[in-house]
């Protein structure tokens, strides 16, 4: 009930009105509200009440910079206050205490925070009190402590027109009130891993405006398990306790310090970690801190504000403190280039970092422990190169270009030192011995390790999920997640080169810079690579319908219905094939690391629209001859410039190469096999959220957080709210997508390489060549491989990247050139497989060809 819905805003009315108009920390709450956290009742009197009353007793507010005290005895219009006392009875906290908060336009934004310097008062109980604290709340806006606040940070007094939050006032239900501060990193260290937690006894004054020596809390996530744990406790003496005043305010009371009783034990700790997580995705998507106030009232959590953190230390190497912070969706573009949905960025966060840390970690490098390898910024995944960078140089001796080379992206190397030392040297050594012997044991144990996990995944895919109880399933989805033990396979992912490496030093002093061109067709044929055998299995698939009547009868009828591939005959060649394919490889599809898509064996009419132009074609039979002849060149060139005693070696080294790129395309496909079944799992929960009404379709889940299922398939939340939050991050997710990503962010800063190379007046494009060989042809510019019928036979496919869904194009390209990508890139892989010419992270080709 809003008598004056332009001065008093309930909750839902403050979230359409927006921070300009209730202020930053009452558009907060407000979010939250909607959202189904759990925050008192209220709403907020906007900044439109501010202004009335200055013009009813002729104030301006350059007047109130210089005495800002003047409005405190000043009344507050009747129209003002009967709209106050309305809209308090609308709400249903007329007669409950009052918390009175100030929330200034710029306050609580991404840039300012302005904590402590405007006022809010509690446990405010009389009418006269309220106007009181609602004067002393607007004065506040234009304090000494503001002004000097906007004038150090550069705002404008215009910008922060004081609103204010009137909310009921959180009162114990068991036992006493706890209360205090959180922030879902930690600002003293800046380590993004761990959450930092301060609390005492009482209202949560004493903790935040210094009075008392609280408990302080550490809950590390996701730096060993993704599920949360206490890693860190200290307990204060608590002397000082926050309590309410008979008449309304609050007392400071002096107590005994009790430092050996915490003020929340693990378990809460635990559920108060899980609110933190919530929040920050709720408010800051996953990409902005958060600074929470909240209060325990013996058996809920209750948020009394969230904002912005807007300050954090830089934790990283200290031989990096004094570069630019670098990070890159070089590698991200490759797999995940579009922006993330909720559930996909916290189920993956973790198995993204064990990954990037396996072979470091297999060498003995002394990691620093929780860094941030991999962040978002505006929905898309970035790297942070600077690390990765600085970590293979001191631990292994690879050169920051070397790294660049390798994973592709447009970052700059950082600078190391010219000279190492020979401790240096030393250190390297020891690390690559100790790479090599996990390598090797990695290698043997490969094939073996390959038939466990199919047959695990197997065994997964056909589970009856539907048996299982809900919270069975949450649980399910975070043991997937707990990848730390699979330490053989993350090896095979990130060390698929060493052998190329040294073949093409062996190579160099024969073919000086053509040694890559060379080494890179020497490794045609020389192992199955299953990504680049899916593409070929098509082209099989294809000469199969072309010679069995039914199957060339479906796939030549117009219209084209691709659902209609099961009504073939059961004895048709091509059906067979077609079910053994899928049984294969139908955990894959198009994006395969983004859980939303549907596999293809939910979903197949992909494929057989790939297939359908190669039964009539021929161009995908040329495949097998020109790999055969650039492979021929290769060898004879080899054979023709090398001396006959390295043929041996030379051999062994091409081998070598082409079986670790097997092995980690393979291990990559059993990744995408554990995917298939976390997708399996989350439209199970999907499923039961639909049927019980929370969520609109199945689909709708990958837009809920981890946490937020585990608060929902465990009764801890009742599910008001999903439907908005959910419906919000889907809107944000297609406006972010319709946006192109920088390619680096250098001090957070956005740089595309595109417009770089083009302002320079540079028309030739560079890129990275990684499969051997001249072609010609009419460039075609494809953005999605759903979209392949534009490629005809002899196109240069010109792409931002590629994945395996990929691959079936490149059976009708003549050539292909990427955006992004390094020498063992998906791309790189399948088109040295395949024998075509690729060039690989060339800036701006989408926009430049």
């Amino acid at each position: 009930m809003n008598t004056k819905p332009e001065w008093c805003f309930s909750w839902a009315d403050a979230f359409a009105a927006g921070p300009s108009v209730v202020g930053g920390k009452g558009w907060n709450l407000a979010r939250l509200a909607r959202y189904g956290f759990r925050v008192p009742v209220g709403g907020v009197l906007s900044v439109a009440a501010c202004q009335r009353f200055l013009d009813y007793h002729g104030l301006r507010p350059e007047e109130l910079a210089k005495a800002p005290n003047r409005i405190d005895a000043l009344p507050l219009p009747d129209d003002l206050a009967q709209a106050i006392d309305a809209a308090l009875e609308g709400w249903d906290i007329a007669a409950t205490p009052l918390a009175v908060r100030s929330s200034a336009v710029a306050e609580d934004s991404a840039n300012a925070s302005f904590a402590g310097v405007l006022e809010s008062f509690l446990n405010v109980r009389r009418r006269e009190d309220l106007h009181r604290a609602i004067r002393h709340c607007w004065a506040s806006a234009w304090s000494a402590r503001a002004c000097a606040y906007r004038e150090r940070m550069s705002i404008a007094a215009d910008a922060t027109w004081p609103a204010v939050v009137l909310m009921a006032l959180v009162l114990p239900r068991s036992g006493d009130l706890t209360a205090g501060v959180a922030f879902s990193c930690d600002p003293r260290s800046g380590r993004e891993d761990r959450f930092f937690i301060a609390a005492n006894d009482g209202y949560g004054e004493t903790v935040v405006g210094g009075h008392a020596d609280p408990d302080e809390f550490v809950v590390e996530v996701g730096s060993h398990s993704p599920r949360p744990f206490v890693a860190e406790r200290r307990l204060g003496r608590k002397e000082c306790r926050s309590s309410l005043a008979e008449d309304g305010g609050t007392e400071q009371k002096s107590v005994a310090p009790v430092p050996n009783r915490p003020t929340l034990d693990d378990a809460q700790l635990l559920r108060l970690a899980r609110l933190i997580q919530r929040v920050a995705w709720a408010l800051g998507h996953g990409e902005q801190h958060q600074d929470i106030e909240w209060a325990f009232d013996g058996e809920d959590f209750h948020v009394l504000q969230a904002r912005p953190v807007t300050t954090r230390p830089r934790y990283t190497y200290p031989a990096l403190i004094a570069q630019p912070e670098v990070w890159s969706n070089g590698n991200f573009r490759d797999s995940l280039p579009m922006a993330q949905s909720a559930l996909i960025w916290t189920l993956e966060a973790h198995p993204i970092r064990v990954i990037l840390e396996a072979t470091l970690r297999a060498a003995g490098y002394p990691l620093l422990p929780g860094l941030s390898r991999a962040r978002l910024w505006q929905g898309r995944g970035y790297f942070n190169f600077d690390i990765m960078q600085w970590e293979f140089w001191e631990g292994f001796g690879i050169s920051p270009a070397l790294t660049n080379h390798f994973t592709g992206g447009h970052q700059e190397a950082i600078t190391v030192p010219a000279k190492p030392t020979w401790w240096l040297r030393l250190r390297w050594l020891l690390h690559n011995l100790r790479l090599a012997r996990a390598i090797n044991h990695a290698r043997k144990r490969a094939d073996a390790e390959f038939k466990r996990l199919y047959e695990k995944t197997d065994s997964l895919r056909c589970r009856d999920w539907r048996t299982l109880p809900d919270r069975a399933l949450t649980d399910s989805l975070l043991d997937f997640g707990a990848v730390d033990g699979e330490r053989n396979l993350h090896l095979l992912q990130s060390t698929s080169a060493a052998s190329w490496m040294m073949l093409v030093g062996l190579l160099k002093r024969w073919f000086g810079t053509r040694a890559e061109q060379i080494a890179n067709a020497l490794l045609i044929d020389g192992a199955p690579i299953t990504s680049a055998q899916h593409g070929l299995a098509l082209a099989k698939l294809a000469e199969v319908a072309a010679t069995d009547p039914a199957a060339a009868c479906f796939f030549t009828a117009e219209p084209f219905a691709p659902a209609d591939w099961r009504e073939l005959p059961a004895e048709s060649a091509f059906r067979r094939g077609f079910e053994a394919f899928l049984d294969e490889y139908g955990h894959r599809c198009v994006y395969e690391l983004d859980l939303r898509n549907p596999r293809w064996r939910e979903d197949p009419r992909w494929l057989l629209e790939t297939i359908r132009p190669m039964v009539t074609g021929d161009e995908h039979r040329r495949i097998a001859q020109r790999r055969r002849e650039t492979a021929e060149a290769a060898w004879q060139t080899v054979y023709a410039k090398t001396p006959r005693l390295l043929h041996g070696l030379i051999h062994r080294l091409a081998h070598q190469s082409a079986r670790e790129a097997e092995q980690r395309e393979m291990a990559k496909s059993i990744l995408v096999r554990q995917a298939e079944i976390s997708r399996i799992v989350a439209l199970e929960i999907g499923r039961r959220l639909t049927e019980s009404g929370l969520l609109a379709t199945m689909e709708d889940v990958f837009h809920c957080t981890i946490e937020d299922l585990c608060e929902l398939m465990e009764g801890v939340w009742d599910g008001v709210g999903l439907a908005e939050l959910v419906a919000d991050r889907k809107v944000r997710l297609v406006s972010l997508d319709a946006e192109s990503a920088p390619d680096t962010l250098v001090e957070n800063c956005p740089v595309r390489a595109g417009a770089t190379a083009s302002r320079s007046g540079d028309h030739a494009l560079a890129g990275l060549g990684v499969a051997a060989g001249i072609a010609t042809g009419p460039a075609c510019l494809i953005a999605d491989p759903r979209h392949a019928e534009r490629l005809a036979a002899g196109d240069v496919l010109v792409a931002p990247s590629t994945d395996p869904a990929w691959t079936p194009l490149f059976l009708r390209a003549a050539a292909l050139v990427t955006e992004t990508g390094g020498f063992i890139s998906h791309g790189a892989i399948v088109a040295r497989e395949y024998g075509i010419p690729a060039v690989v992270n060339v800036p701006g080709a989408m926009q430049r060809i």
